[in-house]
């Protein structure tokens, strides 16, 4: 009678177990003959919603059954197998909540590689990638900013950039450069890159292309005559894409960028320090930043991961500069590569 998950690599899901005797597997709320697991939560919401697909507790040990169902997966370019113990009149329920945490997992864990392999084999099409990340072996990072609400931070976090001499990009949106065109101005004017982030700031998805252009053309008519900067950098609102979103980008001769590292800067409830922590633990070369040019902790934040980034040897510059200029595709997982 048992419920175990075992996986090769780095453990994709939100829980960790005690020391066992290899081979170690995780067990999520069962026992597993000969080996028992305690699982233990890393982030609570996960594991609650966990224990409510499953209706039972984390260290249960009494689960029905003893017919075995093997679901076989990849995740994240990790083999996940999940077995199940099933029978009678349970079978029915508990693959329907098997089912369930599969689209929960799907959504929040590995959207890339299966939901590529999905969509390939449904439409014959290979779904298109923004560019999230850059696949480099030099030590240099992307910090990037998008402009939607409010300037009343901007100020400072430029002159942190002046302090530490970084370069970054800017997404800039209609509505933010109409309300303040003398900050969008000294962006310029401080020597960083200004990139499209739309008119108004819509979903994109949700768009004819027609309307996409129409955006997308007036966003960078009006940085070109706010700023004088010639963008060809796009990042979609509400990172909104899907592949006409970025045919119709390319079309346009502008490249789409999204990002690896989001600092959630623009969340409630999250402290300076708790954002640093989120961005140092999670950046790596070629990583591309999501911060915003308002947020609440974004200058103290500024301040506590640009020395540390530059003293362990990161070089912080524009996206443009970050990218590979000539010969390159964005492979499924959204990282730039050289052909």
């Amino acid at each position: 009678r048992f419920l175990v998950a075992i996986a090769e690599g780095e453990h994709p899901y939100p829980f960790r177990t005690r020391q066992l005797s290899p081979p170690a597997p995780m067990v999520l709320g069962a026992r597993a003959p000969g080996r028992v697991g305690r699982c233990q939560s890393i982030l609570k919401k996960e594991l609650l919603l966990l224990e409510e697909l499953f209706l039972f507790p984390c260290n249960s040990s009494s689960l029905p059954g003893i017919k075995i169902i093997k679901i076989l997966f990849p995740a994240k370019g990790e083999i996940v197998l999940i077995i199940i113990s099933l029978r009678g009149k349970a079978k029915i329920a508990l693959a329907v909540l098997v089912l369930s945490l599969f689209v929960f997992l799907f959504v929040n864990y590995f959207p890339f590689q299966l939901g590529e392999g999905i969509i390939a084999s449904v439409t014959g099409k290979h779904a298109l990638k923004p560019v999230y990340s850059v696949d480099t072996e030099e030590k240099k990072i992307s910090l990037s900013l998008d402009a939607c609400w409010g300037a009343e931070r901007t100020k400072k976090i430029l002159d942190i950039l002046d302090k530490y001499k970084v370069k970054t990009t800017f997404f800039l949106v209609n509505i933010w450069l109409e309300d303040y065109p003398d900050m969008a101005k000294e962006v310029a004017q401080r020597g960083h890159e200004i990139g499209l982030h739309s008119a108004t700031h819509p979903h994109f998805t949700q768009l004819s292309v027609e309307e996409m252009k129409k955006e997308l053309e007036s966003n960078r008519d009006m940085i070109k005559k706010v700023t004088g900067y010639d963008a060809k950098l796009f990042r979609p609102p509400f990172g909104d894409y899907n592949n006409t979103v970025i045919e119709t980008v390319m079309d346009m001769d502008l490249i789409p960028v999204q990002w690896s590292v989001d600092s959630l800067d623009w969340k409630e409830g999250y402290t300076a320090e708790q954002i640093a922590k989120r961005v140092l633990n999670q950046v790596e070369n070629g990583s591309i930043v999501l911060m915003h040019n308002d947020g609440k902790h974004t200058p103290e934040v500024l301040e506590m991961i640009i020395p540390q980034l530059q003293q362990q040897g990161y070089t912080i510059v524009p996206v443009s500069e970050l990218l590979i200029k000539d010969d390159w595709y964005v492979d499924v997982n959204g990282v730039q590569r050289k052909k």
